[in-house]
C-alpha cells in the first residue's frame, strides 16, 4: 500500500498514529446545499467511522460564512455512488496499455457495492457510450473485455461529454474517472481546451484523471482534476493501473458526505477553505480545497472606463459575461431600439447625433435564464470627415486645377472654405464642394491651400496642401467698339486694353497711334482704317509686369479699301477771286495717290501735277464758277471734290495829269502850314489797284492849290493812281491842298492819274 500511494497526486505522508482527511470532491452548484466529499482514514488506511457534524469545522475564506448542516457516511449509511469510466481507445492504446486498462476497469467494477451504478464510455475520434449507468457488473465486464484500439484522440470532447453525462447520473453522489495515454490528436474535438476545463470548473463533478505513459497531456489532466477538487494520477507503467483504480473504488466506498450552507454571492468567486476533523484521543487532520461559487444566471459587465469620456471614436462594446451555462443570445438596444444581436457591436459616433444615449444589454443562456445590463453614455460632437483629390506634385502649377472635396460626417456640413495663405478665396455652403485653383491669381512661389469644413455641431476639420505657382505672363483683354470678324474696318474706332499679372503691370503698349490714355494696367487707343492698307491687318499689344513677365496679344482684323482723303488749301469759301489763284491739293489715305484731275464748269479735266494747280480766274472771267477735283489712289478708289467760287476782277487803271500856274501868290501871314484836306480820296491798298470802299467818286479834275511861303520852294509834282473795284466807276472830285511854309510860294504843278480796270471807266 505504501508503494501504491507514491503514484497519487496528493501527499499521503502521515503520523503512524494519526488520521488523514482528504477532500475528494466539492459540488457547489447549489449554494444553499454545498456538498463536500472527504475521506477520513486511520493509519492503516481504514475508514474512521462514527464521525458527525461536531467532529468537523470549516476554516479559511469560509470560516465565518459556511456552516455544517449534515454529515453522512457512505459506508455506515449504505449510500450508493455513481461513477463513469471514460477510457481512451485510440490507436496508441493498442496492446499492453489497453490490456492493463481493461484489467484495472474490471477490478474497479468488482470493488464497488451492489447499488453503485457505473457507466462505460470510450473515446478515440469520437465519444461513445457503450454502457449507460447500470449495477449489472457482469454486463460491464463483458463490454470491457471487448474493447479494442483505433482512431485518433478526441480528449477535449471526452472530458466535456463525460462531465455532462455524469450530471445526468441517477444518484446525487457521482464522479468521473478519465484515462488517456496522450493528448488531443488530430484536432477532432468539437470543444476547445478551455471549454473542456471550464466544464470541470462549474459543474461540481469531481473528475479523477489518470495519465498512462510518458506522452500524456499532463497540464490538461492536472487542470481538470484541480478545477473539480479531484485527484490526478500519473502512471507511467500500465502495471500500476489496477492499484490506482482499486484505490479510487476504496475512496468512493469509504467517504463522508458533508453538506454545508455557504451564503455567498452566486458570482463565480473562488473561496479557499479548509475542512478540519477532530477524532477521539486528540487526533486531528485537515485538508484544503476551493469552493467556486456558481453563476446560475449570467452576470454582465462592461469595462469600467469604457464610457468615462464622450465617445469620439468608433468603440467596440463587448459585454463581459460570466455564466455557468452556454450563452444562447446577446442583444443590444440603443435608446430602447435593438441594434445588434451578437457578442459585440461597434458604436460609431459618426452615425449618431451628439448627445446622451442609454444602452441596454440582454443576455440569455441555454437554460433560458436572462440578465439585463443598462448604462448611459455620451456621444461627442465630431469634426467633419474631409477628403480631397488634390495632391500637387513637386512642380510649379502652370494651369488651373479643379479641386474636389468630399465632406460629411456626424452632422450637416455648413461650410467648406478654400483658403490660400490664410485668405479665404471661396466658400461653399452646399455640395458639390470644389474650387478651381488658378496659379495666375497668386504671386510666383510657394503657397499653402487650406481646405476647412465646418458642421452644424460646431466642429471643423482642415487639410493643408502646399503648392507652387509658376511665373506666368500677364493676361491681356482687348475690346474695340464695333470691330467684328465679319465686318471690315471702315472708319475710326476706339480700342480699350486691360492687362493683369501676378504682380502689378509695369508697362502696357500698343504698336499703333494714337494712344489716347494709358496707366494702371489700362490703355485706350484709336484704330483708324486710313492708317492701314486694305486687307488683313494686325496690331500687337504688349504687357510687362513688375516681375518681368511679358505677354503679347495680337489683334487681327480686316480693313476696307477706302477712298482717298482730299482737302484744298488756298481757296476761301466766302472770298471772290480777283485774279489767278494757286491752289494746293492735300490728298492722302491708305495708299499712294495715283492721279489728280481738275475741271471747271463741267469742262475737260486737266491733270494736276506736284499737288498744286492755279485757277485761271482772268480766263474764266467774272462771276460764279465750279471746280471739280478728282483724286484716285493706287487701290483704284477715288474721291471727287466740287467747290463753287466767285471771280471778281478789278476795274482798269485811269491816269489824270493836271498843271496849274499861280501868278498871284498870296502872302503868307503865318509861319504855320495849313493842312490840305481831300474830301473825296479813296483809300489805295497797293500801288496797282487800290480798292475804293467809300462813297462812289465821280471822275473830276483835281484842283491843286499850293500855298507858297517862300520864293525858294521848288515846283512839286504829285502823281496818284486810283484803282476802282466796280465796273461802274463814278467821277470822283479830289481836292489837294499842299502846305506852304513860306510867303514866297513859287508856281506849283500837280499831276493825278487814276487807273481804270473796266472798259466803262472814263
Amino acid at each position: 500500500m505504501a508503494a501504491l500511494l507514491l503514484f497519487f497526486g496528493r501527499s499521503w505522508a502521515q503520523d503512524e498514529a494519526g488520521i488523514t482527511l482528504d477532500i475528494i470532491g466539492v459540488d457547489a452548484t447549489d449554494l444553499s446545499s454545498v456538498t463536500v466529499n472527504v475521506s477520513v482514514l486511520d493509519a492503516s488506511g481504514q475508514l474512521v467511522s462514527g464521525l458527525g457534524a461536531d467532529n468537523f469545522s470549516v476554516g479559511g475564506d469560509l470560516a465565518d460564512t459556511a456552516t455544517i448542516r449534515r454529515v453522512e457516511n457512505v459506508t455506515d449509511d449504505g449510500l450508493a455512488f455513481a461513477s463513469i469510466l471514460v477510457i481512451d481507445t485510440s490507436s496508441s492504446m493498442s496492446g499492453r496499455p489497453l490490456e492493463q486498462t481493461q484489467a484495472a476497469a474490471r477490478s474497479y467494477v468488482g470493488a464497488l457495492g451492489p447499488n453503485d451504478a457505473v457507466a462505460l464510455v470510450i473515446f478515440d475520434s469520437t465519444f461513445q457510450i457503450l454502457v449507460d449507468y447500470t449495477t449489472d457488473k457482469a454486463r460491464l465486464v463483458e463490454v470491457i473485455d471487448q474493447l479494442y484500439a483505433g482512431g485518433q484522440t478526441a480528449l477535449y470532447d471526452a472530458n466535456r461529454l463525460g462531465i455532462e453525462h455524469a450530471i445526468a447520473a441517477p444518484l446525487p453522489r457521482k464522479a468521473v474517472i478519465i484515462l488517456s495515454d496522450g493528448g488531443e490528436y488530430g484536432n477532432v474535438s468539437r470543444y476547445s481546451r478551455e471549454e473542456s476545463i471550464r466544464a470541470a470548473t462549474i459543474q461540481g463533478v469531481p473528475v479523477y484523471t489518470v495519465g498512462l505513459g510518458w506522452h500524456i497531456d499532463k497540464r490538461f489532466l492536472e487542470a481538470v482534476s484541480g478545477e473539480s477538487n479531484a485527484i490526478f494520477y500519473n502512471s507511467p507503467d500500465p502495471e500500476e493501473l489496477v492499484a490506482i483504480y482499486n484505490h479510487l473504488a476504496h475512496l468512493f466506498r469509504t467517504q463522508y458526505i458533508i453538506t454545508l450552507d455557504a451564503p455567498v454571492a452566486a458570482d463565480g468567486a473562488r473561496y479557499s477553505f479548509t475542512l478540519n476533523v477532530s477524532a477521539g484521543e486528540g487526533q486531528t487532520a485537515s485538508d484544503g480545497a476551493v469552493l467556486r461559487a456558481p453563476i446560475p444566471i449570467p452576470l454582465l459587465s462592461l469595462p469600467p472606463d469604457l464610457f468615462d469620456d464622450a465617445l469620439a471614436d468608433s468603440t467596440e462594446v463587448k459585454v463581459e459575461i460570466r455564466a455557468d451555462q452556454d450563452i444562447a443570445d446577446v442583444r443590444y438596444a440603443l435608446n430602447g431600439e435593438f441594434i445588434a444581436v451578437d457578442e459585440s457591436f461597434i458604436i460609431d459616433p459618426a452615425s449618431l447625433a451628439p448627445g446622451d444615449y442609454t444602452l441596454d444589454i440582454a443576455v440569455s443562456d441555454v437554460d433560458g435564464d436572462t440578465s439585463w445590463y443598462q448604462t448611459d453614455f455620451e456621444v461627442a460632437a465630431l469634426p467633419p470627415d474631409l477628403t480631397t483629390d488634390f495632391a500637387p506634385e513637386d512642380v510649379p502649377l502652370t494651369e488651373a486645377e479643379l479641386i474636389s472635396v468630399s465632406a460629411g460626417g456626424q452632422t450637416e456640413i455648413t461650410a467648406v472654405e478654400f483658403i490660400v495663405d490664410e485668405s479665404a478665396v471661396k466658400i461653399d455652403s452646399e455640395p458639390p464642394y470644389d474650387f478651381s485653383l488658378e496659379p495666375f491669381d497668386f504671386s510666383p512661389g510657394e503657397h499653402t491651400l487650406t481646405i476647412r469644413a465646418s458642421n452644424a455641431g460646431g466642429q471643423s476639420a482642415s487639410i493643408d496642401r502646399p503648392f507652387t505657382a509658376a511665373v506666368l505672363p500677364p493676361r491681356i483683354e482687348v475690346d474695340v467698339d464695333g470691330l467684328a470678324l465679319e465686318t471690315a474696318l471702315e472708319d475710326s474706332l476706339i480700342g480699350r486694353v486691360s492687362a493683369v499679372g501676378q504682380s502689378p503691370i509695369a508697362s502696357l503698349s500698343v504698336d499703333t497711334e494714337p494712344v489716347i490714355e494709358s496707366g494702371g494696367g489700362q490703355l485706350e487707343f484709336s484704330l483708324d482704317a486710313a492708317d492701314f492698307p486694305p486687307g488683313r491687318a494686325a496690331i500687337d499689344i504688349t504687357a510687362v509686369d513688375e516681375m518681368g513677365a511679358e505677354s503679347t496679344e495680337t489683334i487681327s482684323f480686316e480693313v476696307a479699301a477706302l477712298a482717298p482723303t482730299v482737302a484744298l488749301e488756298g481757296l476761301a469759301d466766302e472770298e471772290a477771286m480777283s485774279g489767278d489763284t494757286e491752289i494746293k491739293v492735300l490728298a492722302g489715305g491708305q495708299t499712294d495717290i495715283a492721279r489728280i484731275e481738275v475741271a471747271y464748269n463741267d469742262g475737260a479735266a486737266a491733270i494736276v501735277r506736284d499737288g498744286a494747280f492755279t485757277i485761271p480766274a482772268e480766263t474764266l472771267g467774272e462771276g460764279q464758277h465750279e471746280l471739280s477735283l478728282t483724286v484716285t489712289n493706287a487701290s483704284g478708289q477715288s474721291t471727287t471734290l466740287t467747290r463753287p467760287f466767285d471771280v471778281d476782277l478789278p476795274p482798269p487803271t485811269a491816269t489824270l495829269t493836271s498843271t496849274s500856274t499861280a501868278t498871284d501868290a498870296p502872302t503868307a501871314t503865318d509861319t504855320s502850314v495849313p493842312t490840305a484836306t481831300d474830301t473825296a480820296v479813296p483809300t489805295a491798298t497797293d500801288t496797282s489797284a487800290p480798292t475804293v470802299t467809300g462813297t462812289p467818286i465821280p471822275v473830276a479834275a483835281a484842283t491843286v492849290i499850293p500855298t507858297a511861303a517862300d520864293t525858294d520852294v521848288p515846283t512839286a509834282t504829285s502823281t496818284f493812281a486810283l484803282t476802282a473795284t466796280d465796273t461802274d466807276v463814278p467821277t470822283a472830285t479830289s481836292t489837294f491842298t499842299p502846305t506852304a511854309t513860306d510867303t514866297d510860294v513859287p508856281t506849283a504843278t500837280s499831276t493825278f492819274t487814276p487807273t481804270a480796270t473796266d472798259t466803262d471807266v472814263p
